[in-house]
């Protein structure tokens, strides 16, 4: 969060930063009843149009409008956006897949293939590696 003290304002809020594939990757989380429009997602390519070399990963319990969709596929020409259902990400949990593995192949298939909400296959990636959980 960055916030000013002596206004007592929060300037901005950011969900979450992890990193992908070497780089700064900014996560936000949306839980909706009904699809996330342009407006919500607007704010977060905003922030990732201000940082330089930051990737950003938008997770939705509902989903995405269309035209979020399109408005994420057009700001692929400046910044890397991935969209995700957050039904994806629980699809991988449940199957114990590897969730560091399945951001990564996300990201790279977003860069690869100018796609911001594709489809990963969960079945092909690798199992969670308990020993390396602390």
């Amino acid at each position: 969060m960055i916030y000013d003290d002596e206004l007592g304002k929060n300037y901005e809020q950011i969900g979450g930063v992890i990193e992908i594939n070497h780089y700064l990757t900014l996560v936000e989380m949306k839980w909706e009843k009904a699809p996330i429009g342009s407006d919500k997602v607007g704010r977060f390519i905003s922030r990732l149009l201000v940082r330089k070399n930051i990737d950003g990963i938008n997770i939705s319990y509902s989903s995405y409008t269309e035209t979020v969709v399109l408005t994420a596929k057009e700001a692929l020409a400046i910044s890397v956006l991935a969209l995700v259902d957050l039904q994806d990400i629980f699809e991988v949990l449940n199957q114990e897949k590897d969730l560091p593995t399945y951001f990564s192949q996300l990201i790279q298939v977003v860069k690869l293939y100018k796609n911001q909400k594709p489809i990963i296959n969960i079945a092909e990636l690798p199992n969670i590696d308990y020993r390396k959980i602390h």
